[in-house]
């Protein structure tokens, strides 16, 4: 039993010697510490390298002295939710594999699309941990092979977390080259915030205005300013992703026809790209387009909840005493919600406070058998709007809760 103990040890440590010398490691060197266990010390390029580890192999390498800002990392607990400072790369396998801390913009810079790679792979074989004074790499195969591709894999990512670099050069380069669309993204919001001045930055915009990834345009866009206005148009019109179209429409408001924004409207909800038409729809209300007002009643209908919401809002604002009415009986339906119900009560009472010489409580339906149905000022009781429940449809004091 001793004897073969003494064997597996001394199998352990020449697979390690041999991957050591395999990757231009010089000067291994072997501390026996017990029967059972031994370590293996080397260097490269500087790097201190320890070799340890009864059953699997653990590698640890000792890092110069780096700024604080530098990158951390370790593996991810399956199901944790976001840690306080975590950096969200927008690689979804790499996130869910790691935990990263550090400068956000340096963070981004360096995790490029290689040495994303390099630490999937080592995540994979094994683990990899990258911490403030050294790596820490663990790698489950035994076998010679396995343990030298693990290792140079980690020569590999040694330059790349100690050498200084072009943050913003490699920024621009991430944001226009990763394959990742998310990864571009965030990139291009590092550059924007931390070097928005940078003529390289305005380079990088330009280019990134073209992205194939529809959010990635629109963000590109609206930091261009007036030069990306047709770059907007085109999102907003195409419909090829409805929150990139939406958010165009909320950064066109300025720009928006009314005449353009209900076609779009219409667009919109035959295509059922609904988060565009609610933008729409909140922009007909905000510029008081009266023009829309029988298609924001239609909406008050609409399947998609949002929508109706969004109606009644714009109604609020530019709608007229016509569409009191409708927003009442929306609001008495059986089937809506308290939101609904308020968002419509709130529009009805916004309507009242437009009209000519009203103060609150004082719209309300003419008595008058001739007239039912027509809205006229109330000459007494202040207090919130609603219809009454009788048949002549006038209009009353709500009840208190409402």
């Amino acid at each position: 039993m001793l004897l073969s103990q003494r064997a597996h040890r001394r199998d352990r440590t020449q697979h390690w010697r041999q991957a050591a010398e395999d990757c231009g490691l010089s000067q291994p060197t072997e501390t026996r510490l017990s029967v059972l266990e031994a370590e293996l010390t080397a260097t490269w390029k500087g790097h201190p390298f320890h070799f340890s580890g009864r059953h699997d192999t653990h590698i640890v390498v000792g890092l110069p002295v780096r700024d604080a800002e530098e990158l951390t990392l370790r593996r991810a607990l399956p199901g944790a939710s976001l840690e306080r400072g975590e950096i969200e790369i927008g690689d979804n396998p790499f996130d869910d594999a790691f935990v990263v801390h550090g400068a956000w913009h340096i963070v981004l810079a360096r995790l490029d699309a290689e040495m994303r790679g390099w630490l999937l792979q080592l995540h994979h074989d094994g683990d990899v941990a990258v911490l403030e004074d050294r790596v820490h790499v663990e790698v489950w195969p035994r076998h010679r092979a396995g343990l030298t591709a693990s290792l140079d894999i980690l020569l590999k990512i040694l330059p790349r977390l100690t050498t200084k670099i072009d943050v913003v050069e490699s920024l621009a380069r991430n944001a226009l080259a990763d394959p990742e669309p998310g990864v571009r993204t965030e990139n291009l919001l590092a550059l924007i915030h931390e070097h928005g001045g940078h003529p390289r930055t305005l380079d990088t915009l330009r280019a990134a205005s073209h992205d194939p990834h529809p959010p990635m345009r629109l963000r590109a866009a609206r930091e261009r300013g007036t030069e990306g206005v047709g770059i907007l148009f085109e999102l907003a019109e195409g419909l090829t992703d409805d929150e990139s179209s939406a958010g165009a429409v909320a950064a066109l408001a300025q720009q928006l026809t009314p005449e353009r924004t209900r076609a779009l409207l219409a667009r919109a909800l035959q295509r059922r790209s609904y988060a565009t038409a609610e933008a729409c729809v909140e922009l007909l209300g905000r510029v008081g387009d009266a023009t829309a007002e029988p298609e924001l009643v239609r909406l008050l209908t609409h399947e998609h909840a949002p929508l109706r919401l969004a109606a009644c809002a714009a109604l609020g604002t530019a709608g007229s005493v016509n569409a009191v009415l409708p927003l009442k009986e929306r609001a008495d339906r059986k089937d809506a919600d308290k939101k609904l119900r308020r968002a419509a009560r709130e529009a009805v009472a916004h309507i009242q406070s437009r009209q000519p010489g009203a103060t609150p409580g004082q719209l309300s339906m003419s008595p008058s058998a001739a007239e039912v149905g027509t809205l006229s000022l109330a000459a007494k009781e202040a207090g919130g709007v609603s219809l009454a429940d009788d048949a002549d449809g006038r209009l009353s004091r709500s009840d208190p809760e409402d």
